[in-house]
């Protein structure tokens, strides 16, 4: 996808400033002094993707990574990722000047990052073939226009009422702002306040948001960026004047690969009422096994294990783990989604960890960021194993059960010391321990393979 900069784009509406901004692109006005004014883009909620208009989804905690100078957020393939535009600090000075406009263009150059599937913007109630949401929203209850597209009481048409959303910046002062998209998918954010509104309160405030849909061939990290043209992306204050030294925070989506050795992780996405059956499509370890069975019902943990008959049931969970003997390190997988009547839907690919390029499995995580454990990096080392003890301690930031439980041949959905040895022995070298070449669930200790 290339990357196009897009026109300035201001509100709407008789507002006087306005005329101020459009005279200020073409003649050098002097600037007002101001500190600390930041404008970031920040993940906020994910969603199955697909999802009907409304979806409130479930929060993120994006995590700061310092490397590529952006808010990280770790998703899975195949889910619609909900960001905001947040501006602050525009009035840390004393005597500051309130905020008159502000504008966020996005650079669409990283909806593509050469690596996997394009991200694509997804359209939401009243700019659906826009592929963003506007600042503002109408309740589907009454259609009067709502502060916040996340608003539960109104996202499905409760009660039909919504109040003002305090953290938009430019509340109660502006009526219209609305987001303007040009071809090439630069979208544009435009607020105007009248002269003497909003006064920095020094609380981060939000401007606009859209939902990216990540696709489900989407790989590695994609760096969503602000075109920092003053022309397409600044502020200006109450009286008319371009507001200095903004900074610009970049969001960044990274795809989680397949991070376990012995469980295979999906989301639901099916119509409610569905059986899923698994199949294992390759295995370097186990060439001519066939690995077969239907999910079961997800225990307290969401992880379930297979079964030779379907279960039909409605998929609550968000998310499922499937373990069991045939969950091997290395396999690619299809998930054969089943509905009422027997008919199949196109199935779904899973994959356990791949096979590191140093060892011949065991690869657990990548590094400790200070918060949690970066997704499986290639290759394994002590922090393997030592995310492993960390698991089995339940200590904070530890990785989940499914990433650190591979022992033993059936495994059990706990961690304790015994993965951490078997963990360990990867590090050493060791082949993977279980199962035989034509059958990875047989007791090699019970039944020796041939």
């Amino acid at each position: 996808m290339n990357s196009h900069q897009a026109t300035r784009t201001t509100a709407v509406g008789p507002r006087q400033h306005l005329l101020i901004v459009t005279l200020m692109l073409g003649t050098l006005l002097p600037t007002t002094d101001a500190l600390g004014q930041k404008m970031r883009f920040f993940p906020i909620r994910t969603a199955p993707l697909g999802s009907p208009p409304g979806t409130i989804g479930s929060p993120v905690t994006p995590v700061f990574n310092s490397e590529l100078g952006c808010w990280e957020a770790q998703v899975e393939a195949g889910v619609e990722v909900h960001l905001e535009v947040q501006p602050f600090g525009w009035g840390d000075a004393p005597g500051s000047p309130t905020l008159g406009a502000v504008q966020a263009t996005v650079n669409s150059a990283g909806y593509s990052n050469g690596l996997g599937g394009d991200l694509v913007p997804k359209g939401w109630p009243e700019s659906p073939q826009d592929g963003v949401f506007y600042t503002r929203i109408k309740c589907t209850g009454n259609g009067d226009w709502c502060g916040s597209p996340f608003d539960a009481t109104c996202g499905g048409g409760a009660n039909g009422t919504c109040e003002r959303n305090p953290d938009w910046v430019m509340p109660p002062c502006a009526d219209d702002l609305p987001c303007n998209a040009t071809p090439t998918l630069d979208y544009v954010w435009a607020s105007a306040a009248q002269n003497d509104c909003n006064v920095d309160d020094g609380e981060i405030k939000t401007l606009g948001g859209w939902i990216l849909d990540v696709p489900p061939d989407a790989e590695g990290t994609y760096v969503i960026a602000f075109d920092p043209d003053p022309n397409n992306s600044f502020m200006i204050s109450g009286q008319g004047l371009p507001i200095p030294g903004l900074v610009f925070t970049s969001a960044c989506i990274t795809i989680e690969q397949a991070d376990f050795n012995r469980y295979l992780k999906f989301g639901k996405g099916a119509p409610d009422v569905v059986a899923y059956r698994l199949e294992m499509v390759s295995s370097p370890y186990f060439p001519d096994a066939t690995v077969s069975g239907w999910v079961g019902v997800p225990d307290a943990n969401d992880i379930a294990g297979l079964e030779p008959d379907p279960v039909m049931r409605t998929w609550d969970e968000d998310t499922v783990f499937i373990t069991g003997c045939g969950i091997t390190p290395a396999a690619t997988f299809e998930l054969h989604p089943m509905i009422v009547g027997g008919t199949f839907l196109p199935p779904i690919t899973l994959q356990t960890t791949p096979q590191p390029v140093d060892k011949f499995w065991g690869d657990i995580v990548g590094i400790f960021n200070g918060v949690y454990w970066t997704v499986a990096q290639g290759v394994v080392n002590v922090d393997d194993v030592f995310a492993t003890i960390r698991s089995f301690q339940q200590a904070d930031g530890a990785p989940e059960i499914p990433r650190t439980d591979v022992h033993p041949r059936e495994p059990n959905r706990v961690v304790n010391f015994n993965d951490a040895l078997f963990v360990n022995f990867a590090f050493q070298g060791k082949t993977y321990p279980f199962g035989c070449p034509d059958d990875p669930c047989q007791d090699n200790i019970a039944n020796p393979c041939p």
